[in-house]
């Protein structure tokens, strides 16, 4: 089974908005000066987040769109019934 051409099958139907070199992050203020003093951005595994609800929403919202891809890419593909 040629797993990378169902892949790009599936994908090719999520429209992504273009990327603008921005990365939007939120901290506080003394985040961002340690941001800015050190020169360095560190990310924390998401297991180990305060708010677990954000890996959750993405994990859900990933899902449900990889699923709509599914759906579009069996019903594109699907033989037409005639009777």
């Amino acid at each position: 089974m040629d797993y990378v051409a169902i892949y790009k099958k599936v994908w090719s139907f999520t429209k992504f908005p273009v990327y603008n070199g921005l990365i939007y992050h939120y901290t506080s203020l003394q985040g961002l000066l340690g941001i800015l003093d050190n020169g360095e951005f560190w990310a924390t595994k998401i297991s180990f987040l305060n708010d677990k609800a954000e890996s959750f929403l993405a994990y859900e919202i990933a899902k449900k769109q990889v699923i709509r891809n599914i759906e579009v890419t069996i019903q594109k593909s699907a033989i037409p019934l005639r009777y």
